[in-house]
């Protein structure tokens, strides 16, 4: 990449660092960033699912209520 190309929109770290270092990013590595961000976000999705199954359980001892806090 030249420096007088323009403007550069950037999505992601990995494409920041690749125009920083004036390279670009192979197919490779834009589907394995994907891949772990789908990952990211399904295990996230998983854990706010946990966290409101533990708000919602009833349970004298409360015990189930600071686990619903803490996750």
């Amino acid at each position: 990449m030249n420096k007088d190309e323009g403007l550069s929109f950037v999505l992601s770290p990995v494409q920041l660092a690749a125009i920083v270092r004036y390279e670009t990013v192979s197919e490779g590595e834009v589907l394995s960033n994907r891949l772990w961000g789908g990952l990211s976000v399904v295990g996230s999705v998983a854990e706010i699912f946990g966290a409101g199954i533990l708000c919602i359980v009833p349970e004298p001892t409360m015990i189930t209520k600071t686990g619903c806090i803490v996750v």
